[in-house]
């Protein structure tokens, strides 16, 4: 479902277009179909859905060209304080389909006279609308449920060295994974309460979890995570952008430079190439990709963490929004 290649002419199409982006994304996550409503009317550069409805009553047509996927994901983002979900909701307006499947392995497998805890296969497929497979690395998610773990399989895990960010800190399970010809595989592991038969619920949360962190790392343009490696303290954080395939595909992207954000509390040290200017005071600080790729070094700048204004969440968004808009798709 590529819903940006139709016009929109009529609210029944509009209406086409929300039940179409809700039920794509509320496979995996709750969305609300009045937020989905409102923020493709800021996709669409109207400030409501009921300023896109007059519109169309009136007569305007909005052509694909005039819908802006970051407008929408920011939107509903706002709406919903679910930045994850609304990442979801942006690959389903691109066309881009997130499926996950859990299926319980069998007794032999799963070793219940060993083992207290329930095993589930989880299975992720993401083709592009051409069907070209999707790469994308992401962090399996840790920090959703005490009683649901989530491991990669093995050939899924990636290393990312002296970067690497395992599990507890234990040096041992990696959390970095890759999508390998669009695909990913792993364990899930319940720990079901006393008494606890059904893991609907639990299996519920997986699905969330693994969605909210897949869909920002697979998006088509502009991809930005910002973690901890095991080797970091707890002010440090390091940057990675990157271009999805789409971006790639657009003339001197690779070497693309932007705005680094900056924030009061917040440090920004590109690593060596990535910094194109310098003029503190001009207040330029501009960054150049190479090959499609620029990293950074992220410090609370003499503030606790914990007591820092500007969330990394809030320094994500700005990264993504400052590439977007050099890519011009703001």
């Amino acid at each position: 479902m590529n819903r940006r290649n139709s016009v929109v002419r009529s609210r029944a199409d509009f209406r086409a277009l929300v039940l179409a982006i809700h039920s794509a994304t509320a496979v995996n996550l709750p969305v609300k179909q009045a937020h989905v409503a409102e923020a493709l009317a800021r996709g669409y550069d109207q400030p409501k859905h009921a300023s896109i409805i007059a519109a169309l009553d009136a007569g305007v047509v909005y052509p694909k060209e005039s819908f802006g996927t970051l407008r929408f994901v920011e939107r509903l983002a706002e709406l919903s304080g679910d930045p994850g979900m609304a990442a979801v909701a942006g690959l389903a307006v691109q066309g881009l389909k997130l499926s996950i499947e859990l299926e319980r392995y069998s007794a032999g497998r799963e070793a219940a006279h060993r083992y207290t805890d329930r095993a589930y296969e989880a299975r992720v497929k993401m083709p592009s609308p051409k069907n070209s497979p999707v790469a994308a690395e992401f962090f399996v998610p840790t920090d959703f449920s005490r009683s649901v773990s989530i491991a990669s399989a093995h050939e899924f895990k990636v290393d990312d060295g002296k970067y690497a960010v395992t599990r507890d800190r234990n040096g041992k399970d990696l959390l970095r994974a890759a999508m390998v010809d669009g695909q990913w595989r792993g364990s899930v592991f319940i720990q079901p309460e006393p008494g606890q038969t059904d893991d609907s619920r639990s299996l519920g949360s997986v699905r969330a979890a693994l969605a909210r962190a897949i869909a920002p790392a697979a998006d088509p343009w502009v991809r930005c995570q910002i973690f901890r490696p095991d080797r970091y303290d707890e002010r440090a954080w390091r940057v990675e952008l990157s271009l999805g395939h789409m971006a790639k595909q657009m003339a001197g992207a690779l070497d693309l430079v932007f705005d680094i954000p900056q924030k009061p509390g917040r440090k920004v040290d590109p690593e060596r190439g990535g910094l194109f200017d310098l003029n503190p005071a001009t207040k330029v600080h501009r960054g150049r990709f190479t090959g499609g790729v620029w990293t950074a070094d992220l410090y609370s700048n003499g503030i606790p963490e914990r007591e820092n204004p500007v969330s990394i969440a809030e320094m994500q968004r700005l990264f993504v929004r400052s590439v977007s808009e050099r890519l011009d798709l703001s």
